[in-house]
């Protein structure tokens, strides 16, 4: 994988997401992150060469979720920050998340009892690739939550990589 095809991962994985369940209520999206909060989150990459922590807070009077991530271990340095909240008119969950290569992008949120989705994107790879990928994160304790990151592919959904986060202390 190359380290740009690494950058559109971590776009979708750290934007910064359990089997059927039902899709809650769109008014209360955002405190499905609220655990998160106030507290830094670390893991290890699977291969063993780098860990990523989050950092999240909320912010402008709880309106939003900042989450501020830097992956260490790399050779080329990578960070990145996520914005997370409902739009008033659409009520629609999404984040605007900004990397530290220079990347914008911005995505919906789907929250369900069991497990926060990020929806495959479509990204284009240096390689002039077209790549659909996918997050699924699931609480997994009060202190835990996991990552799960696949790629779409003919055969359908495969998994890159999943990462076990445990919190890492209070946010800065």
């Amino acid at each position: 994988m190359t380290i740009r095809t690494l950058a559109f991962a971590l776009a979708i994985a750290c934007s910064p997401a359990i089997a059927s369940a039902e899709k809650t209520d769109s008014s209360s999206d955002l405190d499905a992150l609220r655990f998160l909060a106030g507290s830094c989150w670390t893991a290890a990459f699977p291969d063993g060469g780098a860990t990523d922590t989050h950092c999240w807070e909320a912010m402008l009077g709880d309106a939003f979720i900042r989450d501020v991530h830097v992956v260490n271990g790399r050779s080329q340095p990578y960070s990145g920050e996520s914005i997370y909240g409902v739009d008033p008119e659409t009520g629609e969950f999404g984040y605007t998340y900004y990397n530290s290569l220079g990347g914008i992008s911005s995505g919906r949120v789907v929250v369900f009892d069991d497990r926060i989705e990020f929806p495959g994107e479509t990204h284009t790879t240096t390689e002039g690739e077209t790549i659909v990928m996918r997050s699924i994160m699931r609480r997994t304790g009060d202190d835990s939550y996991s990552m799960t990151t696949e790629q779409e592919t003919p055969e359908g959904w495969r998994t890159l990589w999943s990462m076990q986060f445990e919190r890492a202390g209070d946010a800065p």
